[in-house]
């Protein structure tokens, strides 16, 4: 496609999705917050991918295909939240599964070629799950982990914000009603300790859902995501929210040293292990 012809695309499918998310926002002032928060992730979201793919000097096609698949990623979420008021998908919808319908069913990626239509619904599919799965097409699993860095980088924008504000409890659907208890959870430590992602199951309180978003720099893939962690202060800012944890010092220690050395490297994390959603 050419870059005007891009532009046009992009542009077309930023109109249809801010039109989309109009139609739900009505309710409650909370219901409606809850709404905003998800189109304004979803742009966000384009705009990181964007800047991700421009780093790995994709070309235009590329940087299309990465926008438009961070904008539409969170589709699903609206129709979700309306459904069930939660954005927990093991007690309601799996979001990306559902945001696909939506796409397909309202034939809104129609103007791509096929070859780009199944590229972002996959991708789409794909970006909540444990891993992106097995035998994806090179250029499919290449846009799977830019969304998915993406998408890390600005959920902890918005989640180490609200942590470091002083009603940090005043959106219990953001933290999924967890509560801001001492410690963390056994299963929790453990996986520290192993140097791994966090298990969503394992989870009994907030300080346990901030450990797991900590833990996002081991599925990091890209160094573009790794600075972007590195520069806003994300696991700072998480660790200085936490609700007497011990030796909550040594655990970011580590964290933060991997980090350092993937930013400064310039080496890959591997992608695909469980990510919460």
């Amino acid at each position: 496609m050419g870059k005007e012809e891009v532009k046009k695309l992009v542009a077309e499918l930023k109109d249809w999705f801010l039109c989309y998310v109009t139609g739900y926002k009505s309710g409650s002032p909370e219901y409606q917050r809850n709404i905003i928060i998800k189109e304004q992730h979803s742009l966000r979201v384009a705009w990181e991918a964007l800047c991700l793919a421009r780093s790995l000097n994709l070309g235009p096609d590329g940087e299309a295909l990465a926008e438009i698949s961070g904008l539409l990623h969170d589709v699903g979420r609206f129709e979700q939240y309306a459904r069930y008021k939660t954005f927990l998908d093991r007690i309601s919808v799996d979001h990306a599964k559902l945001g696909v319908e939506i796409l397909v069913q309202k034939n809104v990626l129609a103007p791509l070629p096929e070859k780009f239509r199944v590229l972002v619904l996959e991708t789409i599919r794909s970006h909540n799950r444990l891993a992106p799965p097995p035998g994806l097409p090179a250029d499919t699993l290449l846009h799977a982990r830019i969304l998915r860095d993406a998408d890390k980088i600005d959920i902890l924008r918005v989640m180490a914000g609200y942590y470091s504000r002083p009603d940090a409890s005043a959106n219990g659907t953001l933290v999924h009603g967890l509560p801001d208890t001492p410690g963390l959870s056994p299963s929790v430590l453990a996986d520290l300790e192993a140097e791994h992602l966090v298990d969503a199951a394992g989870m009994s309180n907030l300080n346990d859902f901030k450990m797991l978003q900590a833990c996002w720099i081991y599925d990091l893939n890209f160094p573009y995501a790794f600075q972007r962690f590195r520069e806003r202060k994300y696991l700072q800012k998480i660790m200085g929210s936490l609700n007497a944890v011990e030796n909550a010092g040594q655990i970011f220690e580590k964290l933060l040293d991997r980090l350092e050395r993937m930013a400064e490297t310039g080496e890959c994390g591997p992608a695909g292990e469980p990510h919460a959603s």
